[in-house]
């Protein structure tokens, strides 16, 4: 499935979660398709929203034990491109824009 993601931004894979990805700008992808109660995993990839919490974008990413987590987009770009980060540290918005 790497093969269909797009080229034009840098995209990794979220770790823990499988099928999903997010790129170093903020957009998070997932593989998903939900018909009913059940979820499976297709071909197509598909950008998701996610909503907003005091101005940051956070999506929910489901872990395959079933369980729902809602994660910050802002966090998730930080530790996967950047690395851990350390306890009792924010992650910093360079230009003070919440949603970048």
């Amino acid at each position: 499935m790497a093969d269909d993601l797009p080229t034009s931004m840098v995209w990794r894979a979220i770790p823990g979660y499988p099928g999903y990805c997010v790129t170093n700008m903020g957009q998070v992808l997932s593989c998903w398709s939900r018909g009913g109660r059940t979820a499976k995993m297709t071909k197509t990839w598909k950008r998701m929203a996610g909503d907003n919490c005091n101005g940051y974008r956070r999506v929910c990413l489901q872990r395959p034990d079933g369980k729902i987590y809602r994660v910050f987009v802002h966090v998730l770009v930080l530790e996967i491109f950047v690395g851990p980060r350390p306890p009792s540290m924010e992650a910093c918005h360079g230009d003070g824009n919440r949603a970048n």
